[in-house]
């Protein structure tokens, strides 16, 4: 459980989501709630919302309150704002 903490806290600044030795493309993705985005991104929920709504970050619902979102598609928005791998 530390372990998993720790990499959440982690996030995006720590290369979490950037790791050259796993593709981009896997099936098992990892799956995050807007709040976890949020905090991997570095942003409060409201603006993950915003993302989602209007379509920069795709995402699925899995019930009527609850909305996940791939690690890929975190990849893919990351890629699209940045202009290169972060430190």
């Amino acid at each position: 459980d530390e372990d998993v903490n720790a990499r959440e806290s982690a996030g995006h600044r720590n290369g979490d989501l950037r790791r050259a030795d796993e593709s981009s493309s896997s099936p098992f993705d990892r799956c995050f709630t807007v709040d976890q985005a949020a905090q991997v991104l570095g942003t409060s929920p409201a603006t993950v919302r915003r993302l989602l709504h209007s379509g920069l970050i795709a995402f699925q619902r899995v019930s009527a309150r609850r909305t996940v979102i791939r690690e890929s598609a975190l990849r893919a928005y990351l890629d699209s704002v940045t202009s290169g791998p972060c430190p």
